[in-house]
């Protein structure tokens, strides 16, 4: 009777499902580049926010030694049906010369946490300085516009936090950081 019910079980559910090894298929995005490097992204009403070091021209940063540009928050509409825009700043009060992003967004999608260098104000052109470091920003969405930026309290000038992810019930917010 066991033996029937494996097989039985084998005809009506995929072997792939049972051993917990399901295959997908990962395909480049359209507004994705081969020169650039994009990472990231997330979801937020209607369009897809993500981080890059894509060349704005409205925007003078330094650059790597790469010559690659500094990381900005970057958006593009996924209610385009072929994906022909291009992507574009997601928000201009949230441009500094120097790293910005990734980002994430409260559930309501009026807060906004996102990373930047601590010091976006720096005179240094030395962006590689140990003391400018990364840290968590909050925004809020106030009339059309991302507003209000304050410090998150952790910040410091000893170690960097990046890469921040509010939990869905919006109780955590969870982050990297190289802090010892």
């Amino acid at each position: 009777m066991k033996i029937r019910l494996y097989l039985l079980l084998l005809f009506i559910f995929p072997f792939q499902w049972i051993t917990g090894q399901l295959h997908y298929n990962v395909d480049k995005t359209i507004f994705s580049s081969n020169d650039y490097d994009e990472f990231s992204p997330v979801y937020f009403r209607d369009r897809i926010v993500y981080c890059s070091n894509f060349a704005d021209e409205l925007f003078i940063t330094y650059q790597t030694k790469e010559n690659k540009g500094l990381f900005n928050i970057f958006s593009i509409s996924v209610n385009d049906t072929l994906w022909n825009k291009k992507p574009v700043i997601f928000s201009r009060n949230l441009v500094t010369p120097f790293n910005d992003g990734p980002a994430s967004f409260s559930a309501d999608g009026n807060i906004m946490v996102y990373s930047r260098n601590v010091d976006a104000e720096a005179k240094s052109r030395n962006f590689t300085n140990k003391n400018n470091t990364l840290g968590l920003f909050f925004a809020e969405f106030i009339n059309g516009e991302w507003t209000n930026i304050t410090r998150f309290k952790y910040n410091s000038i000893t170690y960097s936090i990046s890469t921040p992810f509010f939990s869905p019930d919006g109780r955590y917010l969870y982050f990297s950081s190289d802090m010892t």
